[in-house]
């Protein structure tokens, strides 16, 4: 979320509501999300809880993840998550990360992560880049994804961001992602196929402690589905 007139406070809290219509006789998949994140003196935490209905069946998986800068040019960041039955969702999830910054208008980040799944692993990483010509932000990346003991999977994401108001109160952007990618296609499947997604979104913050995001995406999985999603979330920081 980019900063705006409420970035003053120190806590942000959010719920959100993601409904999913799926094609091909896949029944339809529903997420329920709520977060907390804590600014800190230096740095930042965020909790969240994610309740996933998807294949007819239910999965809920807890968050936890910060940053941290290490200087002016360099932050780290990272999250760890944990599925109790794992019947749709990861058993585990972790992700780190390391961001080095030039001046105020770039940027290149990479990352690496793992989620585990009963049976199989998925590892994972990203390289993207960053460029904010004001009023605009650009980003590039390269994203990689291997299933334990299958092939690799490759796919390169574009997004542009239109930031709005005196103090920022919002944005939109839209974006696209083409190429291959794992994910688990069925409760008891993971697999890698041909992947595509475009989206648009943003955020408005109404008043410096209520805001919203929204986004819509459309998933194409060769072979499989495709997905349109529905992302709604309600915010409020103090």
């Amino acid at each position: 979320m980019l900063p705006c007139a409420a970035l003053a406070a120190d806590n942000e809290v959010g719920i959100g509501y993601s409904p999913s219509n799926l094609s091909d006789g896949y029944t339809e998949w529903q997420d329920l999300r709520a977060h907390w994140k804590r600014r800190l003196e230096k740095g930042s935490w965020e909790l969240s809880l994610l309740q996933a209905h998807r294949f007819e069946q239910d999965d809920t998986q807890f968050m936890l993840g910060g940053s941290y800068p290490l200087s002016q040019d360099w932050s780290v960041n990272g999250q760890a998550g944990y599925t109790a039955d794992a019947d749709v969702l990861a058993e585990q999830v972790y992700d780190l990360g390391l961001s080095r910054f030039f001046g105020e208008r770039w940027s290149v980040s990479l990352a690496a992560n793992l989620a585990t799944y009963p049976g199989d692993k998925v590892y994972g990483g990203e390289l993207s880049v960053e460029w904010m010509p004001r009023p605009f932000r650009v980003t590039a990346g390269l994203l990689y994804g291997s299933l334990q003991d299958s092939g690799h999977a490759w796919s390169q994401l574009f997004q542009l961001d239109y930031v709005y108001g005196e103090d920022d109160e919002g944005t939109l952007g839209i974006g696209v992602i083409t190429g291959e990618q794992p994910e688990r296609i069925t409760a008891d499947q993971v697999a890698v196929s041909d992947a595509d997604a475009m989206f648009i979104g943003g955020s408005h913050w109404l008043t410096p402690r209520w805001g919203i995001d929204y986004r819509f995406t459309q998933y194409r999985r060769e072979l499989f589905y495709t997905r349109d999603e529905l992302s709604l979330n309600l915010l409020m920081r103090f």
